[in-house]
């Protein structure tokens, strides 16, 4: 029994040995743990393309990322390594983004006239970190030239503006892209050629009638069907069995394909005449047609839905002189904005509206907020 007792005590002191003697081995970091291959780990260059380094905040969640699944010294070592390579990324990325910013231009009248002090609003757009905005104003010299240098951004905005004149309307802001991630190409200035940005002088303004009616500037008409004529008349903003303008259609009926369509206008006391002038402001003595139609059938080259047009247009005797933008399409009414001069002059230029004074009631004093 004595033997039985100390063999198996034997047997249990050598297990117990045996077990403190072998330990499991500790599994160690590998760069296929952190999701590098091993040759990645061995040039900082190569981590870099991987990555894409370009900004601070690209290294900074790659340091974070290291430290979570290694030991203090680890972690330095590829916080250093992202950060070296973020910073050439970042180096390289700023060249393509961040460039001199140079411009000249010249502000002219309609006439081809320098233009003495017009404000020149300027926007240098810096796309690069701390992404801001450089905001500053200049004036046109005697000659009606402004200038800028010594500044850097990705792209300027220009907008040119002075009392007393119409800015051109597709000029009223342009924008050059100085990058080398252009689509249409980066701008490259030419200081001893500035580019024109035309105003026009405003001139003496008539009371026109317009088809503003409540909050609309546009009179809509709808339900013209197939071959129906309705007529509108400008003077009194109706449309019905009267009227200087006459408007039909051919549609499809509503859920079929559209595949043609047509729009005709006239005006059988006067005509129409299209127009493609900047600022419509004088209408011609002659030229006008008494009616005009479009004609759009699916597959031929000037196939649209929508059609959109400008036109002078001239009624009744004595004449009255007008412009009309007219907006239809195949699935929808027509729009018309006008504005006619109603006492037989051709100008057309509108008159400024200046907001009247207040009459304040006796001893009120009117108080004006600070800023």
């Amino acid at each position: 029994m004595r033997v039985r007792i100390i063999l198996i005590t034997a047997i249990l002191l050598i297990v117990c040995l045996g077990l403190f003697v072998w330990r499991p081995a500790q599994p160690k970091l590998s760069a296929e743990a952190l999701g590098i291959s091993p040759k990645e780990t061995n040039s900082h260059q190569l981590l870099a393309d991987r990555y894409e380094l370009s900004s601070e905040s690209t290294s900074q969640s790659l340091t974070s990322r290291f430290r979570a699944h290694g030991e203090s010294g680890s972690s330095n070592r590829f916080s250093q390594q992202a950060h070296s390579a973020s910073s050439e990324g970042l180096a390289a990325w700023k060249q393509r983004f961040v460039k001199p910013i140079a411009f000249s231009g010249i502000a002219v009248d309609q006439d081809a006239q320098a233009v003495e002090g017009a404000t020149v609003f300027l926007t240098v757009n810096q796309i690069v970190r701390p992404e801001t905005s450089v905001n500053t104003n200049l004036l046109t010299d005697a000659r009606g030239m402004f200038s800028i240098t010594g500044i850097e951004g990705s792209t300027l905005g220009v907008r040119v503006e002075k009392a007393g004149y119409y800015p051109a309307r597709k000029q009223n802001q342009e924008f050059f892209d100085y990058t080398d991630a252009s689509e249409t190409g980066s701008f490259v200035p030419d200081l001893g050629r500035p580019l024109v940005f035309q105003l026009r002088r405003k001139g003496n303004g008539v009371d026109l009638i317009t088809s503003q009616h409540g909050v609309s500037p546009e009179l809509q008409i709808s339900g013209l069907g197939n071959g129906t004529i309705t007529r509108v008349d400008f003077l009194t903003r109706q449309t019905g069995g009267e009227g200087q303008l006459e408007l039909s259609t051919q549609r499809p009926v509503q859920g079929e394909l559209a595949k043609e369509w047509s729009l005709r206008m006239s005006v059988p006391s006067g005509g129409l005449i299209e127009q493609h002038d900047e600022f419509p402001f004088m209408a011609p003595e002659s030229g006008y047609s008494s009616s005009i139609e479009f004609y759009f059938k699916k597959g031929e080259t000037n196939w649209t839905e929508v059609l959109r047009k400008d036109f002078y247009v001239v009624f009744d005797q004595p004449p009255k002189y007008g412009r009309l933008s007219v907006t239809a399409g195949v699935s929808r009414g027509v729009s018309l904005r006008y504005a006619i001069n109603p006492d037989g002059s051709r100008n057309l230029e509108p008159k400024e509206y200046v907001v009247p004074r207040r009459e304040l009631p006796p001893g009120g004093v009117e108080v004006v907020p600070s800023h």
